[in-house]
């Protein structure tokens, strides 16, 4: 074989080898294309060389992951954090959307003051540490307590309430019931009545007719003239001619065959009345 028929077969070969390291190199590119995609707001990835730029994003998720702060750190370690965690982290998209939109004021305030109130704890003495850590205690158990009688009287209101209600309920029921007892007892005393009033229709009819005429006109005179009673009381029954009471013939007579017929009269009516009392009792 001559010697350009070898350098030909070499750079043929070497061409192979190349070729699946720029298809490598293509599909990283792609990937890295398509990673780059996933941050928020187009974010770009960051390198330990954005430190100083993204310095006020690495404070804040410091203090809230590690609750730690940059001024208490060394260089040293403040670089490894942002390098190994922060930078990391934020290249996979793993941190919150407002690390990529924008923090907002509130929390970078947040910060500050937490930094403020932890570096003047940290000047303190054990003395001074253990009474701030029984005043927050103190503080707490108020709080709670507060919270707690808070709760309570948030029971109690709706539970007062309904009692109040079950008040009002129970009150309404007795109205009703006595309502109602007095309606049974205004129904009874009308029975009775109209029982009653049965009876002495039975025993004593009342007139009718001319003779209901005739009643209702002695009614009317009684009323006028105020003798009602006293006419009741001294009839005997007997109604005697005014010949009889003039002294005039057949006084006698006429005497004996009028207190015949009312003889007759009284013991045809007391008849009457027993057939009627024998028949009540028999319905009853």
């Amino acid at each position: 074989m001559s010697r350009d028929h070898r350098a030909k077969d070499r750079s043929e070969r070497k061409h192979t080898r190349k070729s699946p390291s720029r298809k490598s190199s293509r599909r990283d590119n792609e990937s890295s294309s398509r990673h780059k995609s996933k941050l928020p707001k187009g974010a770009k990835k960051i390198t330990e060389e954005d430190y100083f730029l993204l310095q006020k994003e690495f404070r804040v998720w410091l203090a809230q992951t590690k609750n730690k702060y940059v001024d208490d750190l060394s260089t040293d370690e403040a670089m490894d954090l942002f390098t190994d965690e922060f930078a990391r982290k934020w290249n996979r998209g793993k941190l919150s959307k407002m690390f990529y939109e924008g923090l907002p004021d509130a929390v970078v305030e947040q910060t500050k003051r937490t930094r403020h109130q932890w570096g003047f704890v940290a000047k303190l003495g054990e003395k001074e540490k253990f009474e701030l850590a029984t005043a927050k205690d103190s503080v707490d158990v108020a709080t709670k307590k507060k919270n707690l009688l808070t709760s309570d009287d948030k029971v109690k209101g709706p539970k007062k309430e309904d009692d109040t209600n079950w008040t009002k309920r129970r009150f309404k029921e007795d109205e009703d019931d006595r309502e109602q007892h007095r309606k049974r007892q205004k129904l009874e005393r009308k029975r009775e009545r109209e029982y009653r009033d049965v009876v002495m229709d039975e025993l004593a009819p009342k007139a009718t007719g001319r003779e209901a005429q005739i009643d209702k006109r002695h009614q009317l005179a009684d009323k006028l003239h105020g003798a009602a009673r006293d006419r009741e009381e001294a009839r005997d029954g007997l109604d005697l001619s005014d010949d009889f009471l003039m002294g005039g013939r057949g006084g006698d007579e006429d005497l004996k065959r009028r207190m015949a017929q009312r003889d007759v009269a009284r013991r045809r009516k007391q008849e009457e009345q027993q057939e009627k009392l024998a028949g009540l009792k028999v319905r009853c």
